[in-house]
């Protein structure tokens, strides 16, 4: 029965924004949606995993940044060898 009224919502939630950009005459080539690089899709499985939020954009913005540069750099030192670097939950604080 849960299940039954999130599925109603978000079909409440798709009318609603295909009415607001029908009303609007968005077409749809108008709406540009970027897809997500590989640092991001990880940052978003990071978030989701350690339990992150962020109050602001700018605020996201900083920590994305953050972790892309660590997870960058994990990377690099996993390409060289010896010990396995790895994402964990400190991955988006600043040095």
């Amino acid at each position: 029965m849960k299940y039954s009224y999130a599925i109603l919502a978000l079909l409440g939630i798709a009318g609603g924004a295909a009415y607001y950009a029908h009303k609007n005459k968005m077409a749809s080539q108008d709406v540009v949606v970027e897809p997500f690089g590989e640092e991001e899709h990880e940052f978003i499985r990071f978030i989701s995993k350690h339990q992150k939020a962020y109050g602001t954009r700018e605020e996201y913005n900083m920590r994305l940044q953050n972790f892309a540069n660590e997870y960058n750099n994990i990377k690099i030192q996993n390409a060289r060898g010896g010990a396995t670097w790895g994402v964990n939950m400190f991955s988006d604080y600043t040095r």
